[in-house]
């Protein structure tokens, strides 16, 4: 029994040295089914469940490691290109179409006619 207890915890203690790349809730989670039908595309072997992914992942990653820095840049812009950041320019400019300044505070407020 005593050996039994030591094997299970060498077992579950044995990577202690990896950190975890994603963290999803389910095999439902979106973020999992959106990585695994990339990874699909990619190797075509990728099963439904997490073991797999992560195998997958691993591989990608090692696969980034040794590209060309031509097609590293290639992929990163594409990437870059989706990343929302969420930053707004504020209105500026005297005669803005669709705004009209307010005497109270002079600045700019979206006017609710149409042109």
């Amino acid at each position: 029994m005593i050996d039994a207890v030591a094997k299970f915890n060498a077992y579950m203690t044995q990577h202690t040295d990896r950190v975890p790349l994603l963290s999803v809730e389910s095999t439902d989670d979106k973020r999992f089914s959106v990585l695994r039908d990339f990874l699909a595309h990619i190797y075509g072997d990728v099963e439904d469940n997490a073991y797999s992914v992560g195998q997958h992942i691993s591989k990608f990653v090692d696969s980034l490691s040794t590209m060309e820095p031509k097609d590293l840049r290639a992929m990163t812009g594409l990437v870059r290109k989706y990343e929302v950041k969420g930053e707004v320019r504020p209105i500026s400019g005297l005669k803005t179409y669709g705004y009209d300044l307010s005497r109270l505070d002079r600045k700019m407020y979206k006017r609710k006619r149409s042109n």
